[in-house]
């Protein structure tokens, strides 16, 4: 998904926009973060946010060829990217709890580090126990 949204965002936008339009993919990738329950949210990171929300509308304040196309294929491999890396963590058990986010040991999920993983791999250890609870 992050590689076609982010090859096809030049079809639409110009390259030195779509690259200040990167700049604001750490914002995404801490929301998730904060989301998945990775990071804590705090007054240093509202202002670090802020200056760089601040900056990304700035530049797009400017721009002449901005298409709502470019702008949702940008958003869209930015996310993906995004929820990529936050997967990628949780998959490694990282995070500032012992937990895991789904409230699982962070040895359920540990021991998918010796390979790729992909959404299922990360998303099953959170979904079958309670599955099984419910009596499906």
């Amino acid at each position: 998904m992050t590689l076609w949204a982010g090859n096809l965002v030049y079809m639409y936008l110009s390259i030195s926009f779509i690259q200040m339009l990167k700049a604001f993919t750490p914002v995404i990738t801490l929301a998730c973060g904060v989301v998945a329950g990775l990071e804590h949210f705090n007054r240093h990171k509202a202002a670090s946010v802020a200056l760089i929300t601040l900056g990304t509308a700035v530049a797009a304040y400017g721009e002449g060829t901005l298409t709502a196309a470019g702008l949702t294929l940008n958003t869209i491999g930015a996310v993906s990217e995004s929820l990529r890396l936050v997967m990628t963590q949780v998959g490694a058990g990282g995070g500032p709890s012992r937990r895991g986010p789904a409230g699982l040991a962070k040895h359920a999920v540990r021991k998918k580090r010796g390979r790729s993983s992909s959404l299922a791999d990360l998303c099953v250890p959170h979904v079958w126990p309670r599955a099984r609870r419910s009596g499906c």
